[in-house]
């Protein structure tokens, strides 16, 4: 029977070990990209790992929101919020930087990495774009980015491809921001298998100085991945 969930509110920013650790799994979808303490805060989450667990980490890249042919009205949304999310320290290219996050945190280059996006309609694909925009303007026009009349301006040059749904499957396509996966780190970088999540060695046992234990790794990571150590 599966166990229920439980949910805690935690600043990973704090330096308290965070509760209920370890876990066989440690799963973090869009976080660092808005954190600082992007090496530290990883480092935290490598070490709620448990032996034989793994960790997962998705995040944003924000420099594939474009549209074909180019608009400079969906371009200038793009500006702004880019330029608000880095005036208050959040990077919009952290997805990309997630191998080197693993190196800095000392947990190694990941075992893996992976992309996922998907293109659609400006009609529909831009509408998370102006949510987005409308959600940072205090920000951005706090910090010089844009001005109330500038913002304005370019929504309402974007609005009539919105209100038009006949319009939708004919409109230029929008690459929604890509979410870039990194897992690791795990066998040597020439093993064949595509991806695979960042496994936690057991005490004892550590591939890259035991040659036994590095040729036993594939075969015991995988049995790792199906049953929590004792």
């Amino acid at each position: 029977m599966a166990k229920a969930a439980s949910f805690q509110a935690h600043d990973l920013t704090a330096g308290e070990p965070i509760p209920g650790a370890p876990f066989d799994l440690v799963y973090a979808r869009l976080l660092l990209f808005h954190l600082p303490q992007r090496a530290e805060v990883l480092a935290r989450l490598w070490d709620a790992v448990a032996p034989g667990g793994h960790l997962v980490v998705q995040d944003y890249d924000i420099r594939g929101i474009s549209v074909l042919p180019a608009l400079a009205s969906v371009g200038e949304l793009a500006r702004v919020v880019t330029g608000a999310f880095h005036a208050v320290g959040a990077d919009v290219h952290v997805g990309a930087r997630l191998p080197q996050l693993f190196v800095d945190a000392g947990i190694g280059y990941p075992d893996g990495t992976d992309i996922a996006g998907r293109l659609e309609p400006l009609a529909t694909g831009s509408a998370l774009l102006e949510r987005t925009f409308r959600s940072v303007l205090p920000t951005a026009v706090a910090h010089g980015i844009t001005t109330e009349v500038g913002a304005a301006a370019s929504l309402a040059s974007v609005d009539p491809v919105l209100g038009q749904p006949q319009q939708r499957q004919g409109s230029p396509p929008t690459l929604v921001p890509g979410v870039l996966q990194a897992a690791g780190p795990g066998p040597p970088r020439h093993n064949p298998v595509r991806w695979r999540p960042a496994v936690r060695d057991r005490p004892g046992c550590h591939p890259q100085t035991d040659p036994a234990a590095a040729a036993d790794e594939p075969a015991r990571r995988s049995a790792d991945s199906v049953r929590r150590p004792g």
